[in-house]
């Protein structure tokens, strides 16, 4: 009887080594902080920002347990009147099916895509320093591996012409 019990017990802990499921394995986890800042200047052609809008929504899909996301939009009142288009972060999930986190992160994408049909282009300028500014508020927190991406439209100068 008691070889059997210990063989049950070696048998659970190997399962829970191999599924991931013990409590020191979720606490240490690396998590990560992630700030997107997405121009919404007029000077972004419509193209561009349907591929900065299709590059969040593919970075989501990609979040991991814990993981932290912010997108901001970026205006030329960046800093005075930011504006926040999401901010979420996801669960560390214990169970090995991650059911919950990946619900979560379902709930987050189909709120983003609401999120960015909403969006408007119409900033005259962009305050890309009050932006950075701003974003640093996330930085320094609790995650060691932090992000900042900056999707930012900018037109090549022609330069001032000058006639022959």
């Amino acid at each position: 009887m008691h070889r059997i019990k210990k063989i049950a017990l070696t048998l659970t802990f190997g399962a829970l080594l191999a599924t991931g499921c013990d409590s020191a394995n979720v606490k240490s986890q690396v998590t990560r902080t992630i700030v997107v800042i997405i121009d919404l200047s007029n000077s972004t052609p419509s193209q561009q920002h349907l591929l900065d809008v299709h590059f969040v929504t593919n970075l989501i899909s990609c979040l991991k347990p814990g993981d932290e996301i912010s997108v901001l939009g970026l205006t030329s009142a960046s800093f005075s009147a930011p504006t926040e288009i999401i901010q979420r972060r996801l669960p560390l999930d214990p169970d090995p099916f991650q059911i919950e986190f990946l619900r979560m992160r379902e709930k987050l994408s189909t709120d983003w895509q609401n999120a960015s049909c909403a969006l408007e282009l119409k900033s005259n300028t962009s305050d890309v320093l009050g932006a950075l500014a701003y974003s640093s508020r996330w930085f320094g927190r609790s995650s060691n591996n932090e992000w900042l991406i900056l999707l930012r439209y900018s037109r090549k100068s022609q330069g001032r012409k000058t006639r022959a």
